[in-house]
C-alpha cells in the first residue's frame, strides 16, 4: 500500500487526545490541507483544544516533494504558536509509517510525529514537543481522508 497523506492532494479531519504539560487529557479536533506546487508540497492546518477557550495551533509547512531515489525529506514550518519560531524538519519512510523529527532553529524547541498508516485514508498520528528538557504537549489522533 503507497502512502497517501502528504503525497496526495486533500483535507485530512482529525480526532483524538492531546496533553498538556500538566499532564491534563483535552479532546481535540483538526484539519489538514496538503497542496502540491511545482517544487513544493504545502500542508496547512490546525487543531483545536475542546475546552472552554477553545485553544487553536496552526502549522503551515512547506515540504520539499520526496526524490523518487529517497525515502526521505526536510522541510520547514513557522510556528506561531510556539513563539513565532522557524522549525526545520525530517521526514523518513519505513514501511507502514511516516516519522518526521523536528527542531526549532535556536534549538530551544524539538519533537517527533509518527503517522502510521491504518488504510489508504486513515492514519494514527502520535508525536510530542519538548521545550528543552521539558514536555509541553503530546497528542494521539486519528487523520481520515475527507471526501
Amino acid at each position: 500500500m503507497k502512502h497517501t497523506f502528504l503525497f496526495k492532494e486533500g483535507v485530512w479531519l482529525a480526532t483524538g487526545k492531546f496533553h498538556n504539560e500538566q499532564g491534563e487529557e483535552i479532546d481535540i479536533i483538526g484539519v489538514t490541507k496538503t497542496v502540491h506546487k511545482d517544487n513544493i508540497w504545502l500542508n496547512d492546518g490546525f487543531i483545536e483544544l475542546l475546552i472552554p477557550e477553545h485553544s487553536k495551533f496552526y502549522n503551515n509547512y512547506e515540504i520539499i516533494p520526496f526524490d523518487p531515489d529517497k525515502d526521505y525529506t526536510t522541510w520547514v514550518s513557522k510556528t506561531l504558536s510556539i513563539g513565532d519560531e522557524i522549525i526545520n524538519g525530517k521526514i523518513v519512510i519505513i514501511k507502514d509509517v511516516l516519522i518526521s523529527d523536528y527542531h526549532s532553529k535556536n534549538g530551544t524547541y524539538s519533537g517527533i510525529e509518527i503517522s502510521t498508516q491504518i488504510d489508504e485514508k486513515t492514519y494514527e498520528s502520535k508525536g510530542f514537543l519538548f521545550q528543552e528538557n521539558k514536555k509541553l504537549s503530546s497528542w494521539s489522533v486519528i487523520m481520515t481522508l475527507s471526501e
